[in-house]
């Protein structure tokens, strides 16, 4: 069973994630103005979060509450051995600036066998499951809450299996910004921001027990 790593080690993953996911939005944002004019609600809702989002990573934010995610019955049901459940974590800024951060689907519990060489069948099996959890698509969550203005409910989905990332989701305020831009497999940016989005996801599941 994963065991808490310290504040310290939690605080580097978030700032890594944290701007991994600034990055995420912005390129997101890049590729809805080739589909969307300037001035239209659906690039100024996506240009706003993204802006916003920039704008607390560069902050002197503070992590506030850290928890391995809480799970629902219908998504128990779902969970595979040595699937993690996920990490949801609160973090603020000294403006009052709240960013409430929730992320599960296809992460993995780090065991053993990924330390060290292990018997070759158990190491099959072991790499089977490991396959079976990683094809689940990720959710990532944020929720940016600023003093005074908006509050921004923001969804992406990495599927790794497929090779994308969408943003599935995109509240302003309760309402809808009704647009998915997408970032495939081919984008040039996309391996190296699924690769820091999974690093510091994989060291914050690392330093939080699963709750399962």
């Amino acid at each position: 069973m994963t065991e808490w790593g310290s504040k310290e080690q939690i605080m580097i993953a978030s700032r890594q994630l944290i701007g991994s996911m600034a990055d995420l939005q912005d390129t997101l944002c890049l590729k809805l103005e080739g589909n969307e004019k300037s001035d239209s609600p659906e690039m100024v809702g996506v240009r706003y979060s993204s802006e916003a989002l920039a704008a607390f990573a560069d902050s002197n934010f503070e992590l506030q509450t850290v928890n391995p995610r809480s799970i629902r019955d219908q998504d128990r049901r779902k969970m595979l051995p040595g699937q993690h459940s996920g990490v949801y974590a609160q973090f603020g800024s000294g403006d009052g600036t709240i960013l409430k951060v929730n992320f599960w689907g296809g992460l993995r519990i780090l065991t053993s066998f990924d330390l060290k060489d292990g018997d070759t069948a158990l190491r099959s099996s072991h790499t089977k499951t490991t396959d079976k959890v990683l094809e689940q698509p990720v959710q990532i969550n944020w929720q940016l809450s600023l003093p005074g203005g908006p509050e921004i409910d923001n969804w992406v989905v990495l599927n790794q299996e497929k090779g994308f990332f969408q943003l599935s989701s995109l509240l302003i305020d309760h309402e809808k910004i009704d647009v998915h831009p997408t970032i495939p497999r081919a984008d040039k940016y996309f391996n190296e921001m699924r690769t820091s989005i999974c690093s510091a996801m994989r060291d914050l599941t690392s330093s939080v027990p699963s709750s399962t």
